[in-house]
C-alpha cells in the first residue's frame, strides 16, 4: 500500500530482480505478472511473490525507489525530490528452509470477468472527466467540491456499466499539469485503455512498464498528458458515490466530486 500523501513510488530492487505480482487494489489476479519494477501512486495497493531461494544465506537485497523524471509541485523543495533515488528497506537471508521450500505458484489465481464496450450504457458517449488546475485550485469537470450535490453529467443509472475517461492534458488544454492518482468509490473499475500525449512521452516512459492494470481496480494513476479509459459498474445501491484524487494536498484543494446514483 502507497500510503504517502503525494509521493509516487518506483519500487525496484537494487540488483535488478523482477518482480511477481500476484494482486492488486481488488484482490488476486488471473495469473502472475513480471515487473522489473513497479509504479505505485497514492492508495495503490500491491502483492507481490518474492522468492529467495537462489539467494546465498547473509546476502541483503535492498528495497529502492528508483529514480524517474519528476514532476512539478506547488510546494517547496524538497530534500527528497519526487522522481529521486532512494532506499526503502533491505532484507538479509539469514536461515535456509529446513528441508528445502518447493512452494509453487499455481499458473490460475482467480477467474476475472472482463468488461467490455458490449455492455456499457454509453459505448459512444464516455462520461469524460478533465482534471486540471483553476483559480489556484484543483477542479473536476471545472468544478469544485460539493458535499451532497452532483451535476447532471455526473448522475448514472443503478445497475449499469459506464464507460469513464479521466482526461489530465490528452484532450484538455491549459493549466499545470501533475500526475493525480484518481480513486473512485463503489465497485472497482477495469482499465481498458491509457493513451499519452506526443510531447508528454519521455515522462510517461519513465514509469509505464510498472503500472499493473490486469486486475480490478479502485485507484488509477493519471499522468500529465494522459488519459485513461475504465469501465466502472455502478450496482446494487443508489445514492452519492465520491471519486476524488488521492494525493491529498489536491484533494484538500477541491478535487474531489460525487456520481448520483439513481
Amino acid at each position: 500500500l502507497n500510503g504517502s500523501n503525494s509521493r509516487i513510488y518506483k519500487l525496484g530492487w537494487d540488483d535488478g530482480s523482477p518482480f511477481t505480482v500476484i494482486g492488486t487494489d481488488g484482490g488476486l489476479l488471473e495469473s502472475a505478472v513480471t515487473r522489473r519494477y513497479i509504479t505505485l501512486a497514492p492508495a495503490e495497493r500491491v502483492e507481490i511473490w518474492v522468492d529467495f531461494r537462489d539467494k546465498k544465506i547473509g546476502s541483503i537485497q535492498t528495497l529502492k525507489s528508483l529514480p524517474f523524471q519528476g514532476m512539478r509541485h506547488m510546494s517547496a523543495e524538497n530534500a527528497l525530490p519526487e522522481g529521486g533515488e532512494f532506499s526503502i528497506m533491505s532484507v538479509k537471508v539469514a536461515t535456509a528452509e529446513e528441508g528445502g521450500d518447493s512452494s509453487q505458484l499455481p499458473e490460475t489465481l482467480s477467474k476475472i470477468d472482463r468488461l467490455d464496450l458490449s455492455n456499457v450504457a454509453n459505448p459512444e458517449i464516455p462520461l469524460s472527466i478533465a482534471l486540471r488546475m483553476r483559480r489556484m485550485n484543483w477542479w473536476l469537470n471545472g468544478e469544485d467540491f460539493e458535499m451532497l450535490e452532483a451535476t447532471p453529467s455526473e448522475r448514472v443509472s443503478v445497475n449499469s456499466h459506464q464507460v469513464i475517461q479521466f482526461d489530465n492534458g490528452f484532450q484538455t488544454r491549459g493549466g499545470m499539469r501533475l500526475p493525480h492518482p484518481m480513486h473512485m468509490h463503489g465497485q472497482q473499475f477495469q482499465i481498458i485503455k491509457r493513451e499519452i500525449r506526443r510531447n508528454y512521452q519521455g515522462t510517461y516512459d519513465s514509469l509505464s512498464e510498472g503500472f499493473v492494470d490486469n486486475g480490478w481496480k479502485d485507484t488509477v494513476l493519471v499522468m500529465p498528458g494522459e488519459r485513461v479509459t475504465m469501465i466502472k459498474p455502478f450496482e446494487d445501491y443508489k445514492g452519492l458515490f465520491l471519486y476524488h484524487c488521492h494525493n491529498l494536498e489536491h484533494e484538500d484543494m477541491g478535487m474531489m466530486r460525487n456520481f448520483n446514483v439513481v
